[in-house]
Formats: structure tokens, sequence, C-alpha cells
């Protein structure tokens, strides 16, 4: 389960992992034990190297297993602690079912819990700094105190810690905090606010500046649109808005809307849905605080959003980057369910709905399950580890240049040097001075394994890339290129 888990979220949950196990063995935070690198999350990945500490590979992956779905629990538990703060009441036992049910059901969600990066412990500290900052602004003024704003400020800087663009999240919470009343008061709480958390997430900027000369982690550098001016369009952008939008229980429903250009057809009821939950959200009898940080919410959520899109070409990174939106949806639906819920009919309704709905997310990611379990990658780290471990170039004694390179980094670390900018400063400074093809040269790899956009990208920079080397064939959905004396 380990295995086919954090091989659906790719290879970037294997930097982090290269990164952790490197951390514990007294290497630093390098990806080769070698070259130190600002291409991870912080705070995640300090927590997966204690796994490191106690026990090997198998053993640290199986304890970051087992956190990541403490974390997924913990969020579906904040979630609803998080609605009952909202209205003053504790919500029936079928709307807590439900609500339950949507949280642990949804596949986007699910996912980004499961996936060996940092993205699940990103979404339970927003709801407990949602559910902070609702209990700071119901308070009564005298008992909104500077303790109160330190460990505000404190839970700020930990969830920047854990992924670094919550800043415009904090941002629009800080914000939100001048319109709940005195100004002067709530300006002195948001500058204490501030305050810790800048202190908090000094260290780390400074250690990106001090490696790097930016205070940006490089995997954001090796991303962005300033190293190549490609941005995704607007079909990629909305399709991953619509997939954020609307709740997806069965896991074939979210291949339906991936593969297929559904955006209109499912666009126009899902903000209907969306509209619906907002307005239950509005009712008279909840808590203004509730609202106040539901705006911040949104707010901070759509500057997260703008963002990517304004200065990420990595398209195919949003639907983990526009989760926040996700978890915007599961609140209000599970506000919805819990006003909904309120009279006896619906308790007996509720809790037929919650029975259905849970026999069918179960049976169908059952289904999906036995349909690929037969696949005998599926018992390793994703197709590209199994086929290379298969393949004459694992061997020992080669050096391989590859792209996206997290799975098969982390199995040859001594062999393995990654292409892409995100985990080697060299590499991105030689991808940022266009002399990429000198970088290659100067290593002489006996082998190089890309895909064809990073082809496409290195002829753009470097076509001198290509000197001394050719194409020798495919190994899944690399393309391979020997140089010339090792053929």
């Amino acid at each position: 389960m380990v295995a086919v888990a954090f091989a659906e979220g790719g290879d970037d949950g294997y930097y982090v992992f290269t990164v952790a196990r490197n951390i514990a063995s007294g290497h630093g935070a390098t990806i080769d034990q070698v070259n130190w690198t600002t291409g991870f999350q912080p705070l995640w990945t300090f927590l997966c190297s204690l796994a490191w500490l106690v026990t090997d590979d198998r053993g640290a992956l199986a304890v970051i297993y087992a956190v990541s779905l403490v974390l997924w629990f913990a969020g579906a538990f904040f979630l609803v602690r998080l609605v009952r703060e909202a209205t003053g009441s504790r919500p029936a036992p079928a709307a807590t079912a439900v609500m339950v049910a949507l949280f642990l059901c949804e596949t986007q969600l699910g996912q980004n819990y499961i996936n060996g990066l940092e993205t699940g412990l990103y979404l339970t500290l927003c709801l407990v700094l949602l559910l902070a900052f609702q209990r700071h602004l119901d308070r009564p003024p005298p008992a909104a105190s500077w303790k109160a704003a330190i460990w505000l400020g404190a839970l700020c800087g930990t969830v920047m810690l854990a992924r670094n663009d919550a800043v415009f999240i904090c941002a629009a919470l800080i914000g939100v905090t001048l319109l709940a009343g005195d100004w002067k008061r709530a300006a002195r709480e948001a500058l204490v606010i501030v305050a810790v958390a800048s202190l908090m997430v000094a260290p780390w900027l400074a250690y990106c500046y001090w490696l790097s000369g930016e205070l940006m982690p490089q995997s954001a550098i090796a991303t962005s649109i300033a190293l190549r001016e490609v941005r995704p369009d607007l079909e990629t952008v909305l399709r991953t808005l619509v997939m954020s939008v609307l709740p997806m229980q069965v896991v074939k429903a979210r291949t339906i809307v991936a593969e297929h250009w559904l955006v209109l057809g499912w666009l126009v009821p899902a903000c209907v849905g969306v509209l619906i939950a907002v307005r239950r959200a509005w009712m008279p009898t909840t808590r203004r605080g509730f609202r106040l940080v539901l705006i911040g919410f949104a707010a901070g959520t759509a500057l997260l959003v703008a963002y990517y899109v304004i200065f990420s070409r990595a398209g195919y990174f949003f639907e983990r980057y526009f989760t926040p939106v996700k978890l915007m949806v599961a609140i209000l639906l599970s506000l919805a369910v819990a006003r909904a819920f309120e009279g006896r009919k619906a308790v007996a309704a509720g809790q037929a709905a919650a029975t259905v709905l849970a026999v069918m997310a179960i049976a169908s990611n059952l289904y999906w399950i036995w349909r690929d379990y037969h696949l005998p990658f599926r018992g390793y780290m994703g197709e590209q580890a199994h086929a290379i471990v298969r393949s004459p170039y694992s061997r020992e004694g080669l050096r391989l240049g590859i792209a996206e390179s997290g799975r098969i980094g982390f199995l040859y670390p001594d062999r393995v040097v990654n292409l892409d900018g995100k985990m080697r400063l060299d590499v991105l400074q030689a991808l940022r001075n266009r002399k990429i093809g000198e970088f290659i040269q100067s290593n002489a790899f006996d082998y190089l394994l890309l895909h064809p956009l990073d082809i496409e990208f290195f002829d753009e920079l470097s076509p001198d890339w290509r000197r001394n080397y050719s194409a020798v064939g495919k190994l899944d959905t690399f393309d391979v290129f020997a140089r010339t004396s090792v053929r």
C-alpha cells in the first residue's frame, strides 16, 4: 500500500524522502550527500527525517504512511470541530457522519493526504489555523490578549513552514482581524502575529538566501515562467478549478473530468452547489468570527490561485497547488449538511445518505485497487522505478543524468544527477544561464533519461547538449541518450 500511495504522488515525494534520509544520516539537507539544496518544504522534510533516525527505508516509508493517515483523520476531526464552533451547537450524529464521509471519501483530498508530500500536513494545519482565528475573533475584546496573538503568530509561522505559499492565506486571515472591531487594538495584535510568524520563518528564508541568493526555494524557481516562459493554457486552469470545486466521491468521477472536456457541463451545477452552500454558511445563527475567517480564507485562496496562474508554468501541479479551493468547498458543504440535518426527518434521511455515500466510495475504491493489483509495477515505486530496476541502466558504476528523478534518485543516490533544477543548485544555475549543454558535457554522463518536454527545453536553451550523445531507445516515458563512448 505504501509503494502504491507514494508512487501516485509522483517524483516530488521521493525528492523529500531523499533529503530527509540524508538529514537523518548526518549529511545535511542534500540531495546526493554532497550538494545542498533548498528544493523542499522544511517542516514536513524534517519530520520525515525523524523516521530515518529509527529505521531503514522500508520502515521509514511505513511510518510516514501511518503519519499521513493520522493527519488525514485529524483533518476530518478539525473540519467537524470548525463547523461545530461556527454554528455554536453540536451537529447531529448523522450530519457528523456525512461530513466525515464527504472529507475522507473525497478523491482529491485523499490523494493529497497520502502522496508522500507536505500537502496533508498543510491542509490539517490550515484547518487548525482557521479554527484558531475563529475562536480569536469570537472572543470579547478583553480576552483577546497578547498571548493569543503570540499563539496565532506561532501557528501562522508553522503553517508557512509546512508550505511556503500559505503566506497568502495567513496574510488574508491577519487582514480580516482588522475588521473585527477596535482597529487600533486589532492593528497591535496583527503586528504581534506578523512579528512572531516572521521570526519563525526567517531562519528558513536566511538559509535559502545563503545557499542560492534567493529567498524563494529553488523548486519554485525551477517551475516558474521566469526560467521558461510557457504559461498553462486556459483549459488546464479551468479544468483544475472545476476539479477543485466539484466534490468527487467516486474515483472514476475524477478521471472523467480529467480526461474529457466537460468544464461547461460541470461548472454550472458545481457553482450553483457552492452558492447554496455559501448561502447556508451565512445563516443568521452562524458566528461572526466564522464568517470573517471564511472571507479571509477565500481571499487568501484566490490570491494563491492567481499567483500560480500568473507566475508558474507547472500546470501539471495545479491540482495540488489549488487544494485549498477543495478545502473551502468541503467546509461550505459540511456547514450546509449541518444545517440540513437539524430536523427529525432529516436525521433518518441523513443516516441513509451517509450509508449510501460510504458504500459507493468504498466499493469504487476497492474496485480501483483490485483492477490494478496484478500490475507488476504496483509493488514498486511506480512504473519508472520498476522499469529502470529491470533495465541495464541500473548497473553499478553508471552515471545517469535524469530530469524528474525523484524515485530513481531515491533508489540510486550515488549515480543519479537531477537535471530539472528542482534539487541541484548547479543545474538550476546552468539552466538560468543557458549553459545546460556545458554542464552535461563536463559531467560526462553515461546516459541521459529525458522526457520530450525536457528535450525541447534543452534544445531551446543550449542545443550543444546533444554533442557526444545520441538517442538509443526508450525506457517507460523516458527517451534514452547514450554518450558516444558508451555505445
